[in-house]
């Protein structure tokens, strides 16, 4: 069982790698307040936020069991989710 989730890890490094990153953005976030996020392209050039703004904020207040919070930073948070 070890070796078969070794190899698919291996297989799949790259995703395993972005995984981890933005676990750990999320987690570092919510716990320390800590932002290392990548940000974001539309709203740094052109002045606006895309849809996906705000999700990770939006995952770290339900994290928090703050649902008005968490719609604030992305209402989109509640279709992504499920």
């Amino acid at each position: 069982m070890k070796e078969k989730a070794f190899r698919y890890l291996k297989s799949r490094w790259l995703y395993a790698v972005i995984g981890l990153y933005f676990a750990s953005v999320v987690i570092l976030g919510v716990l320390f307040g800590i932002d290392i996020g990548i940000p974001c392209l539309w709203k740094t050039y052109l002045g606006f936020r895309c849809p996906g703004c705000g999700l990770t904020r939006a995952a770290g207040h339900l994290l928090h069991l703050d649902p008005v919070a968490a719609f604030w930073a992305n209402p989109l948070v509640y279709l992504v989710l499920p």
